[in-house]
Formats: structure tokens, sequence, C-alpha cells
């Protein structure tokens, strides 16, 4: 009796998963942040140091009489809690677009993530171009499961993105700090192993792999 209640708690609980199985991890406030240069009336072209604060995130460029600006948004979200690659059916990112002006920006992922500790202020340089972002307003999702699956593959802890400016262009979307509007990692697990991390069994999983 107890096996065949067992069973039964199992089914719904996999039906229950594969239903509404997704893994969203979001971008903390220490996990993105805006850097770049300035430069006002042909003065001296200055640095623009990291701000982890910055809300909204930017991307941008523009130069006109002599002064100009420029900004990238880094960002970094946590891999801790996915399963295997082999396990990921697919992974979008998830950005609250406020506004696009111009070209856009790109957004890339950095191959190698090895070093990334969560906090964006590293800088990790990003040269996989994941997509250009010309167009879009409020929630939009870029394909990143093959970049995902090769970060989890490697052993990171962290996936490294770079949001880049355009020439003479801008976007703006909601950083870590917008709590429910901020960037997300969206990952979908195959059903079964989703009903393993339902059972918080991810640690043995992994034994069994």
């Amino acid at each position: 009796m107890k096996k065949v209640a067992s069973g039964a708690m199992m089914m719904l609980l996999f039906v229950s998963l594969s239903a509404f199985g997704t893994l969203d991890i979001k971008v903390t406030p220490q996990g993105d942040g805006i850097v770049g240069t300035e430069r006002w009336s042909y003065g001296t072209t200055e640095k623009i140091s990291f701000n982890a604060l910055a809300n909204p995130n930017s991307a941008l460029h523009w130069f006109e009489s002599g002064s100009g600006q420029l900004l990238d948004t880094y960002m970094q979200v946590g891999l801790s809690s996915l399963p295997f690659a082999e396990s990921i059916t697919s992974a979008t990112l998830y950005i609250n677009i406020l506004s696009i002006g111009g070209n856009g920006c790109s957004l890339k992922h950095a191959a190698d993530s090895s070093t990334a500790d969560g906090n964006a202020s590293q800088q990790i340089a990003c040269g996989e171009l994941v997509a250009d972002i010309t167009s879009g307003s409020g929630w939009v999702g870029y394909d990143v499961t093959d970049f995902i699956k090769n970060d989890v593959a490697n052993g990171y802890t962290f996936a490294a993105f770079e949001v880049i400016h355009k020439s003479y262009s801008s976007m703006t979307f909601s950083s870590g700090e917008c709590g429910d509007l901020a960037p997300y990692l969206s990952v979908v697990p195959e059903p079964a192993t989703m009903a393993i991390l339902g059972l918080g069994g991810l640690a043995l999983l992994r034994r069994k792999k």
C-alpha cells in the first residue's frame, strides 16, 4: 500500500512539474552594472567607473560638438541550481526593454566564465554573439540554450553576458535592482529531471551520472 501511495505521489509530482517545470534565475543587484567613457567640450576622454547600482541598465553611444558618451552593461547569472547539460531542454535570457534608439545594441556571452564569482564588476569579456537587439519593448527573450549547456558542461558557476553599444544608438532595460523586473534566465529541464529536482534529488541525480 505504501509503495502504491508513494508511486501515486511521484506521478502527481511528475505531472505537476512537467506542466510548470521551469527554473527561473534572476540577475542579482551585484550581478549587473554599467561602465564606459565620456568626453565633454573637446576635453580629455575619461573612464566612467563601474556602477553596480545602475538603474536602468544601458548600452549607448553618442557624440556631438566635442562631447560624447558610451556605456555597456555586464551581467552574471547563477548556474548552480541547474541540472546536467544534457538534461537542459532550453534556456532563455529575458530582458525587460525600456527603450531602443538607432541600431540598438548587441547581446554577447562569455565562452569562458570559469573565474566568474557573481559580481559583474569583474567585467568578463564576452565574444560570442547571442543576438543583435534592434527592436522590442517589455519582456523579450533570447535563446541561450547552447551557451548555457556549454557553461554547465564546463562546470561554470555563473554565465557571463555583456550588452554592448553600437555607434549612435542606445538601449535601456531594467536592472537587478528592479526586483520582479530584473533580467532572468529561464531554463527548462527534461520532465524526468524536473521531477527529481522537485524532490530535492539533484545531488542524487549527479551521483547517478
